[in-house]
């Protein structure tokens, strides 16, 4: 289990996420970014299914820019991944 955990850790480390969010004119985005944006964007852009519930955002996101966010993926294995919320 834990070789396949490194193997996930290895390919989300690979390059950071991307994420759309829709802007006003000051470049802060409406609302905020979300585990379960951050989710889909695993599955979409990095092949796995990371379930929301362990996705922990170490800060509120509300700007565009590189951010981090938590997996725990249980038994004392987690990894903070890096994500980027671009203009859609």
């Amino acid at each position: 289990m834990l070789a396949a955990i490194n193997d996930v850790v290895a390919k989300l480390n690979e390059s950071p996420l991307t994420i759309g969010a829709k802007t006003g004119t000051s470049g802060k985005i409406f609302g905020s970014v979300t585990n379960l944006q951050i989710s889909r964007a695993i599955r979409e852009q990095k092949g796995y299914d990371i379930d929301r519930k362990k996705i922990n955002i170490v800060e509120e996101v509300k700007e565009l820019g590189t951010h981090k966010a938590t997996i725990d993926f249980g038994n004392g294995h987690s990894t903070e991944i890096d994500f980027e919320v671009v203009a859609e």
